[in-house]
């Protein structure tokens, strides 16, 4: 999207999950709810769009709703669309990836937050670093470019941890890296 006019299409909002610093929970109460695919293929029609990025704090926990997006993309929008979104490590698959690459997806967002399991259950992120491997791994063997987002002084953080954070961001290797100093969110668990 560098150099090229992008458009946000919100197609979720709100997230299943309860980490303890994120705003999603206080925000929405854990309750995603998904718009229906049919109108977001609309949107895209009505206005023409090539370059979106998705709204959504994680497009991918829907399993259905993305694969159903993907086929229909592919059938009914004519011309090649390029589209990037967030996701969590842990709700994502080769056959998924796959299917988004084929859709158009071009780029993949990824909280990996921390280096540390022990840091990431403290935070209540119920995902692992293994599972950012694989994520990671699969993302780039399905063509896509990977983005993540990691987090320094997270609760339960230490120099050793912030450190292992650190290498497991150079480790992955990802097409753009982002590193947050957290800070807890009034009315989140953490605030």
């Amino acid at each position: 999207l560098i150099g090229q006019g992008y458009t946000f299409v919100t197609i979720s909002r709100g997230c299943a999950w309860a980490c303890v610093y994120c705003r999603a929970t206080v925000q929405n109460e854990r309750k995603p709810r998904f718009r229906l695919v049919s109108i977001v293929l609309e949107e895209i029609r009505q206005h023409r769009l090539k370059n979106i990025a998705f709204h959504a704090d994680t497009a991918t926990m829907n399993r259905k709703w993305i694969m159903e997006f993907c086929e229909r993309v592919v059938k009914e929008i004519p011309w090649r669309v390029r589209i990037v979104t967030n996701s969590r490590v842990d709700t994502v698959d080769p056959e998924m990836l796959h299917a988004m690459k084929q859709a158009g997806f071009w780029m993949i967002c990824y909280g990996i937050e921390a280096g540390d399991d022990r840091v990431l259950a403290m935070n209540k992120k119920e995902a692992t670093v293994a599972q950012s491997r694989q994520a990671v791994r699969w993302t780039k063997q399905a063509g896509l470019k990977v983005w993540t987002y990691m987090m320094l002084g997270m609760y339960g953080d230490t120099k050793e941890t912030m450190d292992a954070t650190i290498r497991l961001a150079c480790e992955l290797d990802g097409d753009i890296c982002n590193f947050a100093i957290a800070a807890p969110y009034p009315g989140t668990e953490w605030g």
